[in-house]
């Protein structure tokens, strides 16, 4: 307990609520994993008006559907 009267939690169980965020990290489903994909990915369209993909984290763009 702090001065003040509060818990503290312990510096073991930190560790261990860091530990199980990095587990769900890592733990994604297949869909999950997918759906990050396509989160970076948006819909534009040529001068032409033909529609194409362009991904916003690495500027890459396609007109093959990515994901």
């Amino acid at each position: 307990m702090s001065s003040d009267g509060k818990a503290v939690p312990d510096e073991e169980e930190e560790e261990e609520e860091g530990k199980e965020e990095v587990e769900k990290e890592e733990g994604k489903t297949q869909a999950e994993e997918e759906e990050d994909k396509r989160g970076e990915w948006r819909t534009a369209f040529s001068e032409q008006g033909r529609m194409y993909y362009w991904n916003v984290r690495t500027r890459e763009s396609t007109y093959e559907k990515p994901y």
